[in-house]
């Protein structure tokens, strides 16, 4: 093992050794616990809640991040099993948080109409969509399963987690253009898979 994979090994040892602690801070004082959450992570949560909910304004952001503090409170604060490391797993909360968000300001701004008729026309064009949007996620999903690693695990940290390049060259250990130019290549990939399978219209 190089110089450089053993400081990564080590920082990335001591990030867990930090979680771990702050896990065991929050069950015993939630409070204290939460506050050093907060401190840790919160620039995360933001910027993942601001990706994810762009085109809405800076309340509907800060609502997304009140609750995905909430939900990290109602479950970190009891005896729930954390099966990924936790900074995964608060990444994927405030993900999911400011996705609920986002469906929910579409919802309300996709059901403004006028008359029977045209709410049922409307909601039958719900489900449609929401079947749509399942298949093609399930679709992406398996797109992005078959990719060779890291190119696999910088898509995962990118899109799904939000991080940055600069965390995404970290942890794979490449350099930043390198993951730059991989993540370049993949979504040529993706686009020509999801071409393929019918997903894309050219």
């Amino acid at each position: 093992m190089n110089d450089h994979s053993k400081q990564s090994t080590n920082k990335e040892n001591k990030s867990e050794e930090r979680d771990k602690q702050l896990l065991k801070m929050i069950r015993k004082q939630p409070e204290e616990g939460m506050s050093l959450l907060i401190d840790e992570y919160g620039g995360a949560i933001k910027a993942i809640c601001s990706n994810v909910l762009r085109n809405y304004d800076a309340g509907i952001v800060q609502d997304a991040m009140q609750e995905t503090v909430i939900r990290l409170w109602q479950k970190l604060s009891q005896r729930f099993q954390v099966k990924k490391n936790l900074r995964a797993y608060i990444y994927q909360t405030a993900r999911n948080c400011a996705l609920d968000y986002l469906r929910k300001y579409q919802r309300h701004s996709e059901t403004d109409f006028e008359g029977v008729e045209d709410m049922m026309q409307d909601v039958s064009t719900d489900v449609e969509r929401e079947f749509s949007r399942k298949h093609n996620e399930r679709i992406v999903h398996e797109v992005i399963k078959e990719m060779e690693e890291p190119d696999r695990t910088i898509f995962i940290l990118r899109f799904f987690y939000y991080e940055t390049v600069k965390v995404i060259a970290e942890t794979v250990h490449l350099k930043e253009d390198n993951v730059e130019s991989r993540i370049r290549r993949g979504k040529k990939k993706l686009k020509a898979e999801l071409l393929r399978r019918g997903v894309l219209n050219e």
